[in-house]
């Protein structure tokens, strides 16, 4: 049942911030504090954060409807927020801030 619970807010994570980050890419990078130039920016959050995340989401509703192992949808979910923890971990010893 846990797992059930983590791949459903997994799936609906990933698929909302890829609906949002495809249709609104500016109003996306706003808040991450990005400037979106032209459509080179604009290409690069919808294939980062929309593209990646759509992907993930499928990924992860695919394991929660039973296409693929549930423990595929969990090892996505672990490689994509731990490399997230991981990289912001990185970024406050570099920083030595939050």
């Amino acid at each position: 049942m846990f797992a059930t619970i983590v791949l459903a807010i997994g799936a609906a994570f990933f698929v909302f911030t890829s609906l949002y980050a495809l249709a609104r890419p500016a109003q996306f990078a706003k808040p991450l504090g990005l400037a979106l130039p032209g459509a080179d920016g604009l290409n690069e959050i919808r294939a980062q954060y929309g593209g990646f995340f759509l992907i993930s989401g499928l990924a992860v509703a695919a394991a929660l409807i039973g296409q693929v192992p549930r423990e595929w949808g969990l090892v996505v979910l672990v490689v994509t927020f731990g490399g997230l923890i991981c990289g912001r971990l990185l970024a406050l010893i570099a920083e030595r801030s939050f």
